[in-house]
């Protein structure tokens, strides 16, 4: 963790290009590969086929592609005051809710502890301890510890013999940045810009686009990504085969991609007009 903090910090005091960031946060996934032996095996019977889907000695690429992919998604959904780190507790809450059921003897002090200190973060940065504490914010260096931790333990819990859930359910904890980030990146896309641009196309910018004030798209985004997390706590508990919790996303992706594209095309419309 002390490399991408490292590069996290001197981002937050002027801009490294994307380029070297990946590559260290690349290096530091390498050694979470190597070292800390945290690596995504498969991702699980996704197609109903009574296989797991596997990687042909790839599994190092898949994984380093995946826990960049949620260190970014993080770092572009922290846009306004509380969201990311929100929406990281609710992953811990649904990560320790499973642990808990299944009564699994994975150890889950240091999720506590982060937790914690995640909580405490949040208190201060909506300013409810304005009086006592000056405002605080993430920064760069914020949203990258968070996301190589909340991964290192999301693949953790769903890899091996003693997994605590299965692959899908780990997506469906962290659903709303990752849905938010590839939406993004479609639309970027298809308009021909580059997708790792920056932009305010993100979800919380279309609400407060359209007229939603920072606290109100917070509740409704937190409310969103608690029932998306809930739901996959559910699925876990239930059973619910693999395959229904992965068309279930897919067709939740379809209509967060079309919602997301008319909520910013009415902005839009909406800035024109005014």
């Amino acid at each position: 963790m002390i490399a991408v903090v490292v590069v996290g910090v001197m981002d937050d005091h002027g801009d490294i290009s994307v380029s070297k960031r990946v590559i260290v946060q690349v290096i530091s996934c390498l050694v979470m590969i190597y070292y800390g032996k945290v690596r995504i095996n498969d991702f699980g019977d996704l197609v109903g086929f009574g296989q797991p889907i596997t990687f042909g000695g790839l599994e190092s690429v898949i994984t380093v592609f995946c826990v960049v992919g949620v260190i970014n998604a993080l770092n572009l959904i922290d846009g306004i005051d509380g969201l990311c780190s929100i929406v990281c507790l609710v992953a811990f809450a649904g990560m320790l809710t499973l642990v808990k059921l299944a009564g699994a003897p994975t150890s889950v002090s240091l999720i506590l502890y982060f937790g914690a200190s995640l909580l405490a973060f949040l208190i201060v940065n909506l300013g409810l301890t304005k009086m006592l504490v000056k405002k605080v914010f993430l920064g760069d260096a914020g949203t990258t510890i968070i996301g190589f931790f909340l991964s290192w333990y999301l693949i953790h819990m769903s890899s091996g013999a003693d997994a605590v859930f299965r692959p899908i359910t780990a997506v469906w904890l962290l659903a709303l940045p990752i849905m938010d980030t590839l939406a993004v990146m479609y639309r970027r896309i298809r308009l021909h810009q580059s997708p790792f641009q920056a932009g305010r196309d993100h979800i919380h910018h279309q609400l407060m686009n359209f007229g939603f004030s920072p606290k109100k798209t917070l509740l409704i985004l937190i409310f969103f990504s608690m029932t998306l997390a809930g739901v996959g706590v559910l699925c876990e508990i239930k059973e619910v085969p693999e395959p229904i919790m992965f068309f279930g996303m897919l067709v939740l992706f379809f209509l967060y991609c079309v919602g997301s594209g008319k909520l910013h095309l009415e902005a839009q419309i909406m800035r024109d007009r005014g």
